[in-house]
């Protein structure tokens, strides 16, 4: 007989699949973007690859926080009711939906508030995830587990350096922009350069919080 816990501890596994496959290959086309020896129309081309592969561990994130609080509701974890657990759900799903047409329409949401609801709501779950780490380091509850506790503040770590890339994504846009005007130069170059060694130094660092949190999560050390 197969339990619900099973499912998702199976699509937990999944997520971090896709997680760290997906970040690979957006990593791998990166650097192909960035390559000044390549055409522009090249270029382009690896560029709309990045985004459909960045799909995957956008999701993976937003997913993640439902799945993983089920998990700790389910072995009793954490002190959670089951209309909160409910809430969490649906406001994940709502998020996702938000995540999916936020960069499904890059470009396109000229004066929408929707990038800008989709940013907030980052913010939003970047402060619950610390209050409630800190809250159960401090007290021992909601959450009872220490290693849950940090694993939750790892997350908002994750959540962090995602803001950050948004800023090296945004000099990119800034680059590419001069590119597709003025052609390659040292100038051009050297921005879309620039922003790429960030962005690569910040993704490595997310990866390892995100194997961190795999660690903590399979070891329960503490």
């Amino acid at each position: 007989m197969i339990d619900t816990h099973s499912i998702l501890v199976f699509i937990h596994i999944v997520l971090m699949s896709y997680w760290l496959g997906g970040d690979l290959g957006v990593f791998l086309a990166a650097n192909r973007v960035a390559d000044p020896a390549l055409p522009f129309d090249e270029r382009m081309r690896f560029m709309k690859l990045l985004m459909i592969l960045d799909m995957a561990p956008r999701t993976a994130l937003v997913l993640m926080l439902p799945v993983g609080f089920h998990m700790a509701v389910n072995i009793g974890l954490v002190a959670l009711p089951g209309w909160a657990l409910a809430v969490i759900w649906a406001s994940t799903v709502a998020w996702l939906a938000l995540t999916w047409v936020v960069s499904l329409s890059e470009g396109k949401l000229e004066g929408s508030p929707l990038p800008k609801l989709d940013l907030w709501t980052r913010y939003l779950v970047l402060g619950a995830l610390i209050a409630l780490g800190i809250l159960s380091l401090a007290t021992g509850s909601p959450i009872f587990a220490n290693w849950l506790a940090v694993k939750l503040l790892l997350f908002a770590g994750i959540i962090i350096l995602g803001l950050l890339l948004r800023g090296a994504v945004a000099k990119w846009v800034v680059g590419f922009g001069r590119l597709s005007e003025e052609g390659s130069t040292p100038e051009t170059e050297a921005i879309i350069g620039g922003a790429r060694k960030t962005a690569a130094r910040q993704a490595l660092l997310l990866w390892g919080l995100v194997l961190a949190n795999g660690f903590l999560g399979v070891t329960q050390p503490f």
